[in-house]
């Protein structure tokens, strides 16, 4: 019998630094420890107070945002709603939304997280199973699959989403892989 557990460690995430790798200049804190397993993610995540994401969605990917420690508020449909913690939002494929925290209420007292941080959350994004998606592009798919709330497609702004900024045969296969998912 052959023994199939893997040990995952985390890639810490210092997200600042990856958008300045893009040459995206945001003013970011947040930090993730991200763990792959194959068609799902999960990333710790330590929130900053007074942090906002951009609104976006996922054409093949379903999130879920579980508060650990903190607050944090939620936006779908343009309403914003507060969860704390022990809650979870789940936000389905294509649905748009959008996390924020404010200004720290109370200090969190968590493994990890600094004197600033107003929530710890662990962010799950899987692909659903009856999506057909191959292995060899589970990566791609996950890395690549979120859409800005404003974003023009071919656009090569750094802001844009990733898929539009791949090169032309990459964004052709990411197109592929929607239409073989009858999306």
């Amino acid at each position: 019998m052959q023994n199939h557990m893997k040990i995952i460690r985390p890639k810490k995430r210092i997200m600042r630094d990856e958008f300045l790798a893009k040459g995206m200049l945001i003013d970011t804190g947040e930090i993730r420890k991200t763990y792959d397993l194959l068609t799902f993610r999960s990333n710790i995540t330590y929130i900053p107070e007074n942090e906002t994401q951009r609104s976006h969605r996922h054409i093949l990917i379903t999130e879920a945002v579980h508060v650990l420690a903190g607050q944090l508020q939620v936006q779908r449909e343009g309403e914003w709603e507060k969860i704390v913690e022990d809650q979870v939002a789940l936000f389905d494929v294509n649905e748009l939304h959008n996390i924020r925290t404010t200004k720290l209420q109370k200090s969190i007292l968590y493994p990890g997280a600094s004197k600033n941080t107003a929530a710890v959350a662990i962010v799950y994004k899987w692909i659903a199973p009856h999506f057909k998606i191959y292995g060899d592009e589970i990566g791609f798919v996950i890395e690549n699959d979120w859409f800005d709330e404003n974003y023009q497609d071919n656009s090569s702004h750094l802001s844009t989403s990733p898929v539009l900024r791949l090169e032309k045969t990459l964004q052709e296969k990411f197109w592929q892989i929607i239409q073989r998912s009858k999306l």
